[in-house]
């Protein structure tokens, strides 16, 4: 049984249905077989018949088993990015691009004016309007632009999907935090009509490092300090045969929760991040922070982050390696029962009499930084389909961490079963997402469903489905689950956009899994058991 307890913040602000990029209005497929060499982008462009408006620009590219680099080359239009599209194609080792090159590209006027500009300080005024014209509750007083922190903008193209017609746009980013009050508002400002054009407001709820190579940096560090809730049980961590070792910062006697991708930060029941202090401690002694029958969320927090860092080096995919620590604060508040992230930032509660604290579940820890994820990779930001992707892959890697640190069998597919007091309880249920009356499995109750996160459980037991065992020709054939999961990350990190629907998604993971090597046929059968008909759309 699963509780419902991941806020809904704000309505669906949109119908989901099967849309896919393909079928939007002056929108043209592209698929070209290289011959030749080519080993530049303007050639490149020339060479699949892009119009001349449009420029190519690498955004992110990973490495594939056979020793070739797959490649998200971004449209771009006088020097701006145009939103949700991209080629995809394959370099060599010698840099030539060779293969297919796949994607699909907008018909945008070249007499388009670009030149047009907002300050930043319009931008943010209208951001919070947007924020207030969507909030129900009455307490929070005036939201003013002064109430967004981490504000950042960027120009772009923005081509409707449901016109066709392109506009320049800002996107706007930031977050706001007023005790008991949270928002993460995204709108794209449309710089013609000065007008917010499309936006959310919704909050990401889940309700020693490795280097690129996957290699662990030892730090001889590993303190001996106690973790867990009085569910999951002690965890002991420290250098013994038998214990967990964190590889944390070390001077002296003091140690310090931070590693090279992300760093732990104690708010001592704050809801204002401002006051949050990395926490330090006597490495012999630890942080001191037992609360609601967990001996340290602070010590688990670190755990999870180093555990999840460690998975993505595994697979040659920490969109942080030379970033910006992620920063997780800890003891979020009081009394909280949950745990968000902005994209930039985790924050995690302590918990109240139905859960213990976040932290001493490292698939909570794990489904956050899954948010954290793709919004480094810049994707899944805007639309509720783009937001039911994003649920559903923060729950996989949640899921994957279990099973990858040793807390989970094959046969368990629960997500947050760590934290809840009651026996039987968890927060999510990948095999049967529709056991809480609350969540869907298919496509065909889409029309049904008042919150985009809802719809997350079609994409997790597609998950689900392409684990099982399949028999063909008396054979049984089966994808090992972590396989399975650097098809979604790759598809993260290549083949989904800035909002990517639904089938589009599920294309993607399918395209990346073909890539990989995998079994596209089992992939597209677990597509099509949960009602998204994957060959549509391809």
């Amino acid at each position: 049984m699963t509780l419902k307890l991941f806020l809904v913040l704000g309505l669906l602000g949109g119908v989901l249905s099967l849309q896919s990029i393909k079928d939007t209005p002056r929108t043209k497929s592209l698929r070209y077989s290289i011959s030749g060499s080519i080993s530049n982008l303007q050639s490149l462009a020339q060479a699949v018949g892009l119009p001349s408006y449009f420029s190519l620009q690498v955004t992110h590219e990973r490495e594939m088993p056979d020793g070739n680099v797959k490649t998200r080359l971004q449209l771009t239009y006088n020097g701006l990015p145009v939103r949700n599209y991209a080629l995809r194609a394959t370099r060599n080792s010698n840099g030539n691009f060779v293969g297919e090159v796949r994607g699909y590209y907008p018909t945008i006027s070249p007499a388009l004016d670009t030149s047009a500009s907002v300050n930043d300080q319009q931008l943010k005024k209208a951001t919070a309007q947007y924020v207030k014209d969507r909030t129900i509750r009455q307490d929070v007083g005036e939201i003013k632009a002064n109430d967004i922190d981490d504000f950042t903008t960027q120009k772009q193209i923005y081509i409707n999907p449901s016109t066709g017609a392109a506009s320049v746009v800002y996107f706007c980013k930031g977050f706001i935090t007023i005790p008991t009050f949270f928002r993460n508002p995204k709108v794209l400002y449309d710089i013609a009509s000065g007008q917010i054009i499309s936006g959310s407001i919704l909050v990401r709820f889940a309700s020693s490092e490795s280097d690129e190579s996957g290699e662990v940096n030892k730090r001889n560090s590993c303190p001996n300090v106690q973790g867990g809730n009085e569910k999951l049980g002690v965890f002991n961590y420290g250098s013994g045969s038998n214990e967990i070792c964190l590889d944390v910062q070390r001077d002296g006697d003091k140690c310090t929760l931070a590693g090279d991708n992300f760093v732990v930060l104690s708010l001592d029941n704050s809801y204002d991040k401002k006051k949050a202090k990395t926490v330090s401690f006597k490495c012999n002694k630890g942080p001191n922070d037992s609360i609601n029958g967990a001996k340290s969320p602070s010590v688990d927090a670190f755990y999870a982050a180093q555990s999840v860092f460690r998975l993505l080096n595994s697979y040659k995919a920490n969109p942080l390696v030379n970033r910006e620590p992620l920063s997780i604060y800890v003891h979020y508040g009081e009394n909280f029962d949950n745990s968000f992230s902005n994209g930039k930032d985790v924050f995690l509660g302590d918990g109240s009499e139905l859960l213990f604290p976040a932290p001493s579940g490292p698939d909570v820890v794990a489904h956050e930084i899954g948010h954290a994820v793709s919004a480094a990779y810049g994707k899944l930001q805007l639309g509720p389909e783009s937001h039911t992707v994003d649920e559903a892959f923060a729950d996989i890697t949640a899921l994957v961490l279990m099973r990858s640190i040793g807390l989970a069998s094959e046969n368990d597919w629960l997500i947050g079963a760590t934290i809840t007091k009651q026996a039987g309880e968890s927060l999510r249920d990948l095999q049967n997402p529709s056991n809480d009356d609350f969540y869907i499995d298919n496509t065909k109750y889409l029309g049904a469903i008042t919150a985009p996160g809802q719809a997350s459980g079609i994409i997790s037991k597609a998950f689900y489905n392409a684990l099982q065992p399949v028999v063909s020709a008396g054979q049984t054939k089966k994808i090992a689950y972590r396989d399975l999961y650097e098809s979604f990350l790759q598809a993260n990190i290549i083949e989904w956009n800035e909002d990517s629907f639904l089938a589009d998604a599920a294309v993607g993971v399918v395209n990346a899994a073909g890539d990989l090597g995998l079994d596209t046929g089992i992939i597209i059968a677990a597509f099509e058991a949960v009602g998204v008909n994957v060959r549509d759309f391809l």
